[in-house]
């Protein structure tokens, strides 16, 4: 069975600021497509007769980080044979909840949700051309830098690694 990503927000400004909190539908290549929480995506503009979902596609290497959210929608699963947060993600069509990035932000994602090796402590962590987070030893000149790994927790049987926005 496959197991998705999943996402903790530990400390995210979207929680207290409206402002910081949108309602979107995650397009790849102008396509309506499923995407994980713990994901990275560009928000853009309204969809087209919507007061309220925006569309979200995939960042650029060097997307502004005032552009860049996090996707992290409630986890409902309607399977009653489905228990666990890795059985969970947004399908094709479906509203997601995306926080807009802001500096002081912290949250935890899975590795799947990483597009280098595996994450370590102490790593950048940058845009790439993909909806995953590129976790590199030093900033890449054309990458817009994220934050920063800055611990890894184990919450029962997933693996967090928690980023610290800069």
């Amino acid at each position: 069975m496959v197991k998705h990503n999943v996402v903790r927000t530990d400390k995210m400004a979207g929680t207290q600021l409206d402002t910081h909190l949108f309602s979107a539908r995650y397009y790849a290549n102008d396509t309506l497509t499923e995407i994980d929480n713990g994901m990275a995506v560009v928000i853009g503009d309204l969809e087209v007769g919507e007061r309220e979902i925006f569309k979200a596609t995939t960042p650029a290497a060097n997307s502004p980080i005032a552009k860049v959210g996090l996707v992290a929608s409630p986890e409902w699963i309607d399977d009653e044979r489905l228990q666990n947060l890795t059985d969970f993600t947004n399908y094709a069509g479906e509203s997601l909840r995306v926080y807009l990035l802001h500096t002081g932000d912290m949250f935890g994602v899975t590795e799947g949700c990483f597009k280098n090796a595996k994450p370590e402590v102490g790593q950048v962590v940058e845009l790439a051309a993909d909806t995953k987070w590129n976790n590199v030893k030093n900033a890449t000149a054309s990458s817009t830098v994220v934050g920063k790994i800055i611990a890894k927790e184990t919450v029962g049987s997933i693996v967090y690694y928690v980023i610290k926005v800069d």
